[in-house]
């Protein structure tokens, strides 16, 4: 269970949510929302179908676009769940192009009540 609310995660840019934010700097969200689908479909059962396997393509999505020229991590570990890191629309972009139903989403961490 995370020491934060989703609300402190959001407010606070927590849990790699401030990394993530780097990324979107560098290329903007369109790109990695559509790497996150082509990582999903060229991988779709990596840690099994559907959403599971979403948040962990999202996850080297965004890391891709942080990583430097020697390939150097983009410094830190992060507990990003989609919910927080992408807004409703972006959220069914994601579902619409992998064929997923949004209302089966569940995070993948917990958050404090």
């Amino acid at each position: 269970m995370s020491k934060y609310t989703k609300e402190e995660v959001i407010q606070g840019r927590k849990c790699g949510l401030k990394y993530f934010d780097k990324a979107v700097e560098k290329v903007g969200i369109q790109a990695i929302l559509e790497k996150t689908v082509s990582f999903s479909k060229g991988s779709p059962d990596t840690w099994g179908r559907g959403w599971s396997n979403i948040d962990w393509a999202f996850g080297n999505a965004w890391r891709e676009f942080c990583l430097n020229k020697n390939r150097e991590s983009y410094g830190g570990m992060d507990s990003i769940n989609l919910n927080e890191a992408l807004s409703q629309e972006q959220m069914q972009y994601i579902a619409d192009q992998c064929g997923l139903d949004i209302q089966q989403y569940v995070p993948s961490h917990d958050r404090k009540s």
